[in-house]
């Protein structure tokens, strides 16, 4: 700054615009340099909060999945899952839409708490176990919800084309 003050002890119009624009660039740069940093805590922050709350939820909410489940449950769960397939219809006028299942993944728990709210599917311990050792292809315990999802609405799309081709042929 000094070698821009003339002889006179004046910084002349010109040097002036350059010493001010330049002071000014450098100070917003620090601001907005600042401003990036504490964007970036508060996020970090904020998804620290956030898994710390998903752990909480989970730990409460775990459920212990037998093993032990048999090719049975592994039947009945699929059964029910067919049945609201079946009966579910996204347009009829009251139905819970399937927003719940637009994650990822999904833990235990919660797929069953949406199976109850959504389709009105109760499964025990041991058909939860069955459904989620055929969606969780990660093998991480959670369920994939873009594979159940698709696994259901096709279950329920070729039960009710079965249902209509047989009630076609019973006609004829």
């Amino acid at each position: 700054i000094m070698e821009d003050i003339g002889e006179d002890g004046y910084v002349h119009g010109p040097k002036f615009l350059l010493l001010f624009y330049r002071l000014r660039s450098q100070k917003r740069d620090v601001i907005m340099r600042q401003r990036i940093q504490d964007e970036k805590a508060q996020k970090e922050l904020k998804m620290r909060k956030y898994l710390e709350k998903e752990k909480k939820i989970e730990e409460s909410t775990n459920i212990k999945l037998p093993d032990d489940f048999t090719e049975e449950d592994t039947k009945s769960a699929f059964e029910k899952v067919t049945e609201a397939a079946v009966k579910y219809d996204r347009l009829m006028p009251g139905a819970v839409q399937t927003d719940a299942f637009e994650v990822e993944y999904m833990a235990p728990s919660e797929f069953r708490e949406q199976l109850k709210r959504v389709f009105n599917i109760r499964v025990t311990n041991k058909e939860l176990a069955a459904l989620i050792k055929q969606f969780d292809k990660d093998n991480n315990g959670h369920i994939v919800c873009a594979d159940f999802l698709v696994f259901f609405f096709k279950r329920g799309f070729e039960a009710k084309s079965l249902k209509y081709v047989n009630f076609v042929k019973k006609k004829n």
